[in-house]
């Protein structure tokens, strides 16, 4: 027996897929992009339009021209940094990049006076 809120193995959530309303909605809406989209270059075109709605207009133009930009994260898993080495810890101020390995050789150590 399935859980309650979940459905039944091989059986669908939706046995009579979207409702035609729904999608004679959307027929309707499409046929109005060409419509809208010269609405949104008008505004984002616009000298006299409010900067926040040319901003709100160059975006909606921009995400459907080439999609919503991909949200990266960049995580790093250091248990624990006094266990890095100096060239691991200068990499890693050096914004990622990797120190030469003769900077690393070269580097004064931590704490001392030049």
């Amino acid at each position: 027996m399935a859980r309650p809120g979940t459905f039944q193995k091989g059986r669908s959530g939706n046995p009579g897929g979207r409702p035609k309303a729904v999608r004679d909605v959307e027929a309707v809406a499409r046929e109005h992009t060409p419509l809208a989209m010269k609405a949104l270059a008008d505004i984002c075109g616009s000298a006299k339009a409010p900067p926040a709605a040319r901003v709100a207009a160059a975006t909606a133009l921009l995400d459907r021209a080439w999609g919503k930009p991909i949200a990266r994260t960049l995580t790093a898993h250091v248990a624990d940094p006094s266990q890095l080495s100096d060239a691991e810890l200068a990499a890693i101020a050096a914004g990622g990049r990797e120190a030469p390995a003769e900077e690393a050789e070269d580097a004064p150590e931590p704490g001392s006076v030049h």
